[in-house]
């Protein structure tokens, strides 16, 4: 079992709180990501880990959102068993200035099994376009539309696009 804390004050409405989320993990937290890897990753930048079952917000976060969203980061890890990674060898030839046409909410990934990068993309269009296709094909790349709504804003995004590159 997970928690996740998150002290909350809302600026338009002065509401303030403190969102607790339970979550069930198929493996200990410090299996899936170590504390160092937080800074890294969506929804877990300002978190610090409080135990072995809990992590809290640093910071007051402008909503209660916060929570869900690192909930939803550490489903995406346990689930896809990748590691977040700022490696600018996860872009093709290693530049961003070579990035997926259309990148909205991206970050990159290393599976550790295929020693390969992964890109997410979370854009504001719901499905791969023309352009992106046209971008993967030219860098050897594939881009798929993924099930899973995405860690960014669901409610606003409703897709996911996964992006894989080449090993190094």
């Amino acid at each position: 079992m997970l928690y996740i804390s998150v002290l909350w004050r809302d600026r338009a409405t002065k509401a303030t709180g403190c969102e607790i989320l339970k979550m069930q993990l198929g493996k200990p937290l410090d299996a899936l990501l170590k504390p160092a890897q937080y800074k890294a990753s969506r929804g877990l930048g300002t978190m610090r880990r409080e135990g072995p079952d809990h992590l809290a917000d640093t910071y007051t976060a402008s909503s209660r959102e916060a929570a869900c969203e690192a909930a939803r980061t550490i489903q995406f890890i346990e689930a896809a068993q990748l590691i977040r990674s700022k490696a600018k060898r996860s872009f093709p030839r290693g530049q961003f200035q070579h990035r997926m046409p259309g990148s909205d909410h991206d970050a990159a990934w290393f599976d550790p099994a295929a020693k390969t990068f992964i890109r997410t993309n979370e854009p504001y269009a719901h499905s791969v376009t023309r352009e992106q296709n046209e971008w993967a094909d030219r860098h050897g790349w594939a881009v798929a539309a993924s099930p899973w709504k995405g860690m960014y804003a669901p409610p606003k995004y409703d897709a996911m696009l996964r992006i894989s590159g080449s090993g190094y």
